[in-house]
């Protein structure tokens, strides 16, 4: 095990200074050690999305919630993997598990509320923004989605108030100026 986490950490530090090759052969070493570690095949996935190799991210965040379900952050990945694959159905499946598994992360419901508000879901949007608040109430970019999507349903001034929000928590935020 031990040998196996200083594969990761050599691997992450090789990554983070560029030598993305080297990274990707000690990741794969370790793997050879350990082939069940779940955290392994998920640090492998993070760095596949990480250098946009997104359909290889996938099938590692595959196999570490194969190895260790409950591990919501290959979940929530998962799902990222699959947007960035233009898969929205099979990201919102994954969302669902990484939110039942870890009901308190604001950011799988900001993500879930994404992928609704693309496909024109907006009171569903909403509905996961929302959540996102209850969460974590400093995210303008979440008053901004929000905000969006009450104006999908035509409800101009609930979408107002959610982009003078965001304009409180972020004067600087060019979408919300110009919404306004």
């Amino acid at each position: 095990r031990n040998v196996v986490d200083t594969y990761n950490n050599l691997a992450i530090v090789y990554a983070e200074n560029g030598n993305l090759e080297r990274a990707e052969t000690i990741y794969r070493q370790a793997l050879e050690i350990d082939p069940t570690s779940a955290v392994m095949r998920y640090n492998l996935g993070a760095f596949y999305a990480q250098v946009g190799s997104y359909s290889k991210a996938v099938e590692q965040y595959k196999r570490a919630v194969e190895l260790h379900f409950d591990l919501y952050q290959a979940h929530n990945n998962l799902a990222l993997a699959y947007i960035a694959l233009g898969k929205p159905a099979e990201a919102v499946v994954e969302y669902e598990i990484s939110i039942e598994l870890n009901p308190r992360q604001s950011r799988a419901y900001y993500n879930l509320g994404l992928v609704h508000e693309e496909e024109g879901r907006f009171a569903r949007a909403a509905s996961y923004y929302e959540k996102a608040l209850a969460r974590e109430l400093t995210m303008p970019d979440v008053h901004y989605h929000l905000g969006l999507a009450y104006a999908g349903m035509h409800k101009e001034e609930q979408a107002m108030a959610q982009y003078e929000k965001v304009l409180s928590l972020d004067p600087s935020h060019k979408e919300a100026h110009y919404r306004m």
